[in-house]
Parts: structure tokens; C-alpha cells; sequence
């Protein structure tokens, strides 16, 4: 029996995560999750390579034994370091006998855009057309069978920081496993959460909160149009309460994660966790946890303020938190009443991925669904596994597909940038 089960791959900040997938009746039916932790990355910067590794290692171990299915291809999740949109507008010729527009001009035009030379120090990862121009007539859908001699598209091709791409690939291979596609962060929680729409025109901002930075993307009309990292880091919130407490990370993790709650303003008395230490024992309640927290949470709305009051200013701006801070109790209202906006916790509706965390990684399927039927059928990759009970064998020969290598690749010439 023939199934479409892809595997996604995420290496976020503290963390790997690996969502196992069956894409079937254009639904996605998800059959493993792993989160491995690793020490690897600092400050956006990979630092130690061989701890990423091996948590994937880990994680494809575990995914082998629980749903006895080989890992051997992933779909890349990247993060948005340095992204940088660029228009552009490409064509492509009709030579059909009756003038009709065709699936491979299409295919043609996406080729063409993954041709264009690189930015310096950056690597075009994503290109997404926007809007098709047909005889001087706008649209948004694909015009297929339309007539015509050329058709125009215009385009917003995606770079990030070339040195974050190629370490990440090196560290995917290293994994023993291949590369099938690629996704910018910010493209896989728009495809989610369903902000590419073309008819929204309010300005809409993805804060994305992480273990170790909080990220902002803006989507207007559609279009994902910028990004920014901001130095709000979750971490901090943890190793306040490692300090003060005098308890492991772990532990100070899970004790923040569960507790911490921007809604109630009676926080419990009671104990929630109890040690000892040097033959004396210690108590914290909920209230000890956001007392102690709540000049440095503040400080942190505070900032997530501060960077969004521009676009606020612009316009109607709604928000979406996302990242494994959303899952933080409290945290859409508290930012509802400091933004005096829209702001909305988006949650998957995916069984088995309902959680913040995990929103670029389903993006990244859906992605990769719409894409793939604009691929050229010379550099399609078998994208099926074929899984029944028993793992899939692939050849030990593991290398970066072809997908990959034409991105990272951009030797060709493409002309001049419309900036």
C-alpha cells in the first residue's frame, strides 16, 4: 500500500522537533512527534553541531522503534535569521498551439526564480508567487488554460543567512538523512494559520516566542513581508527561578511552563514543588513563581510593546502568538490589553500537533503539498515511503537531494533585482 508520510524537522533553539506525517484525502494525519534537547545553539548561532546531531539521532531512534517507520528525508524547517524579501517579476512565454496557459509555465517561471543569483551572505530559500498577470489582467489564482502569449507573475523570493543554511544542511546530512525541501519559519506558521490571505487587509504580526529569542513576522495582503528577532528569551524567566531557587533547569523548567499564569490575579498558596537540600526542605506555590517573575515578565511585555508600536500606528494590526511560549497561560489577553489589539493564541487543529510549538513544522507539509505540483518533473523527488509494518530500507549512500543543491547553489545569472 502506497502512502505519502513525510517527516519534518525543526532545529529550534533548545531543542529538535520531528513531526512524523501521513498526508492522505488532503488531510494530514500525524503519527509521531519527538522533541530531543540539545545544547547546540546560542544566540541564533550554532555552536556545537554534534549536540543537534545527535539529538536527531535520538529522535529518529525512537521514531523507528515506536511506529516502525525509517526516517530518511525531511522537510527543512529554517529560521528566519536575516530574511530578506525581494520582489521580482518573471515571465514565461506561451508555446502551446492554441495559446493556452499551461501547468509547465508555470513550473518554468518557479524554475526560473530559483536561477536568480544570491544576495551576499544570504541564500533564496523560499519564492512564492502572488499574483499572475494575464493579458494586463491581475489575478491571484493560477490561470491555467487561460490564452495568452506570456504570462507574468510577480514573485517574493525568500533569503536567509547563508551560513545558518549551509551548517544546517551539513547537520541534516550528518544525521544520515536527506534533504526533500526547504521552508522559511515564518512562511510554515503563515501557511498554518492560514494568514496568506489575499483579501485580509489588516496588517497581521506573528510573535513567534522561543526558548532562547522571540521573532516577529509581518503578513499584509498575503505576503509575508518582514521579520525581526527580538532578545526576549523564555530562558531568561527560567534560569531566574534556577537562581533563586537553587533547583536544576529542568525542574525550574517545567515549574515556569506549568505555572506561570498572566491570567490570575490570586496565584495559589499551596505548595506545588518540594526538595530538600543540605538536610532542610523548601516549598514554592504558584505565587512564589510569579512573584518572583513578574519584573522580569513585564519587562518582556514591556519590549514586545515597544518593538510593535510602529505598525500599530500603521493600521489595524491583529496578532498571533505562536512557539512554545504561547503555551503559556495568559499570554494572548496579557499582550490583548499592552498591544490594545486583536491578539490571538493559534493552536493546530492537527490531533497529535496541538501544540505552538509545532505550527512551522505542519506548515512545512502544506508547503511542500502546494509546491511540489510546480516542481519540474526533471528534478522531482520520490516523495512517497512506502511503510507497512516494517522500516523502510534506503541505500546507506546518504546525500543532499537535488532540491537542496539548487537552492544552495545559485551560480547562474538572473538579472537585475526589482527591490
Amino acid at each position: 500500500m502506497r502512502k505519502e508520510i513525510y517527516a519534518a524537522l525543526q532545529v529550534a533553539n533548545h531543542e529538535i522537533r520531528i513531526l512524523v506525517g501521513e498526508h492522505h484525502n488532503n488531510r494530514l494525519h500525524i503519527l509521531k512527534v519527538e522533541r530531543v534537547a540539545h545544547t547546540g545553539m546560542q544566540n541564533n548561532e550554532i555552536v556545537d553541531p554534534e549536540s543537534i546531531i545527535e539529538a536527531i539521532t535520538r529522535a529518529k531512534a525512537n521514531i523507528e522503534k515506536n511506529v516502525r517507520i525509517k526516517v530518511s528525508r525531511v522537510l527543512l524547517v529554517v529560521p528566519n535569521i536575516n530574511l530578506e524579501r525581494v520582489k521580482r517579476q518573471l515571465h514565461s512565454d506561451i508555446n502551446d498551439p492554441l495559446n493556452r496557459i499551461l501547468k509547465e509555465n508555470i513550473q518554468q517561471i518557479y524554475q526560473t526564480a530559483y536561477n536568480q543569483r544570491p544576495l551576499e551572505n544570504l541564500e533564496l530559500v523560499n519564492a512564492l508567487i502572488y499574483q499572475y498577470k494575464v493579458n494586463g489582467v491581475q489575478l491571484r489564482k493560477p490561470p491555467i488554460n487561460e490564452k495568452s502569449s506570456r504570462l507574468f507573475a510577480e514573485m517574493d523570493l525568500y533569503y536567509v543567512n547563508r551560513k545558518t543554511v549551509y551548517q544546517l544542511a551539513t547537520i541534516v546530512e550528518q544525521s544520515n538523512l536527506e534533504i526533500l525541501d526547504v521552508c522559511v519559519d515564518q512562511i510554515g506558521i503563515a501557511k498554518e494559520a492560514s494568514l496568506l490571505d489575499y483579501d485580509n487587509e489588516n496588517y497581521r504580526v506573528i510573535i513567534n516566542i522561543e526558548r532562547q529569542a522571540t521573532y516577529l513576522g509581518l503578513v499584509y495582503k498575503g505576503r509575508v513581508m518582514h521579520s525581526d528577532i527580538l532578545n526576549i528569551q523564555t530562558q531568561d524567566w527560567i534560569d531566574m527561578i534556577t537562581k533563586s531557587l537553587d533547583i536544576p533547569i529542568e525542574i525550574a523548567t517545567k515549574l515556569m511552563l506549568n505555572n506561570v499564569d498572566l491570567d490570575n490575579d490570586k496565584p495559589g498558596m499551596e505548595p506545588i514543588c518540594l526538595w530538600s537540600k543540605d538536610k532542610k526542605s523548601y516549598t514554592c506555590s504558584q505565587a512564589d513563581i510569579m512573584e518572583l517573575l513578574s519584573p522580569i515578565i513585564n519587562r518582556d511585555i514591556g519590549l514586545i510593546r515597544e518593538a510593535c508600536l510602529g505598525i500599530i500606528e500603521a493600521g489595524p494590526t491583529d496578532f498571533i502568538v505562536v512557539g512554545e511560549g504561547s503555551m503559556i497561560r495568559g499570554i494572548a489577553s496579557r499582550l490583548r490589553k499592552e498591544l490594545n489589539s486583536e491578539v490571538i493564541t493559534y493552536l493546530p487543529n492537527t490531533l497529535g500537533a496541538r501544540d505552538g510549538a509545532l505550527v512551522a513544522l505542519l506548515g512545512a507539509f502544506y508547503n511542500h503539498i502546494d509546491m511540489r505540483q510546480w516542481q519540474m518533473p526533471s528534478v522531482q523527488e520520490e516523495e512517497v515511503v512506502e511503510s507497512e509494518v516494517e522500516p523502510v530500507n534506503k541505500p546507506k549512500d546518504i546525500r543532499i537531494t537535488n532540491r537542496l543543491k539548487k537552492i544552495l547553489n545559485q551560480s547562474h545569472d538572473g538579472g537585475e533585482l526589482d527591490e
